[in-house]
């Protein structure tokens, strides 16, 4: 059953908006609702939660260890 973009984006908001301690309730809630896990869940909503704003290292995947 593929859920509807808007669904993850609505609980996405929610849990932006919730404050200290809230956020895992409507984390559960969404599982329950969706009937995913919390780790799929969670990276079902990711793309509708703003980026954290950290920067990305510049020398990001350009070493690679010997063996």
């Amino acid at each position: 059953m593929a859920i509807l973009p808007s669904v993850l984006a609505q609980y996405a908001e929610r849990v932006e908006k919730a404050g200290f301690g809230e956020k895992e309730k409507i984390i559960e809630e969404g599982c329950a609702f969706t009937g995913l896990s919390r780790a799929t869940f969670l990276r079902q909503i990711k793309p509708y939660r703003p980026a954290s704003g950290r920067k990305v290292r510049s020398d990001k995947g350009k070493h690679q260890m010997d063996a």
